[in-house]
């Protein structure tokens, strides 16, 4: 393979690489060129918690066979784009620039994939939530261990997004890595496959969680992810913050 073959499968940029770019590039996580370690600085690697981060809550068997099939046969029928550390993903919703903190509502987004209603009324009621809470961005991201997917440690940027995010596993297990710099621990958390994880609380404003590559695709060899957010209030009053949350409201 060469680079250019690399370059259309992949699009890691900095220090983020998957299988695809290693190959090409002889860089891997113990080359000249090393990934840092996965944890953040202040944390080591024996300072597991045995403490579940305040405000995380995982639902198992959230959805059945039969909807998870639906769910995923709708995705796949979807275009994707490559995505950083050897993800796909599919993004529904408003386009943020994280450093100049603005939001914009892109034309292309005209709602929400239909098929994802078929479910969120009773993962609402399994996690306490209402039954018509909204959500005003839906994203899909594919993990493959044939690219060596991840996600880096990050925290969801609280100027953007409300309490509360919902991801839904399908096709595979996981296991999400929480790490809080400040109190110097780590906690690994299992996602069974067609469960649903709330992230709210101090687990998402205080916690940073992201998916080691091994632990990315347990049991299959791919693994999809729904995650779903809420504008926070100040966004959401912006002129583009109202158009997304009306276009939110919209299926596809």
């Amino acid at each position: 393979m060469s680079l250019s073959d690399c370059t259309s499968h992949c699009a890691c940029t900095g220090v983020r690489s998957c299988r695809l770019c290693e190959e090409v590039t002889g860089r891997s996580l113990k080359s000249t060129h090393p990934r840092p370690r996965y944890l953040p600085d202040g944390v080591a690697d024996t300072a597991k918690s045995d403490i579940v981060p305040p405000g995380l809550v995982v639902l198992a068997d959230a959805i059945t066979e039969a909807e998870e099939a639906t769910l995923l046969g709708d995705i796949y029928a979807r275009p994707w784009k490559l995505s950083q550390s050897g993800r796909r993903k599919q993004d529904y919703g408003p386009q943020v620039n994280f450093k100049k903190r603005k939001l914009k509502c892109p034309d292309n987004f005209q709602g929400l994939p239909h098929s994802i209603d078929l479910v969120l009324p009773r993962i609402h009621t399994g996690l306490g939530l209402l039954l018509d809470h909204a959500w005003h961005e839906m994203v899909v991201q594919e993990y493959a261990v044939s690219r060596g997917s991840s996600i880096d440690l990050h925290v969801d940027h609280s100027w953007v997004w409300a309490d509360g995010i919902l991801d839904l596993s399908l096709a595979a297990d996981c296991i999400m890595a929480f790490a809080n710099p400040k109190e110097g621990v780590y906690y690994d958390v299992g996602l069974p496959r067609r469960s649903a994880c709330l992230i709210a609380g101090l687990s998402q404003t205080q916690w940073m969680h992201g998916i080691k590559r091994d632990n990315a695709c347990l049991g299959g060899d791919t693994r999809v992810s729904i995650t779903l957010r809420v504008l926070d209030g100040a966004v959401a009053l912006t002129a583009e913050g109202q158009e997304t949350i009306r276009r939110s409201r919209m299926r596809c």
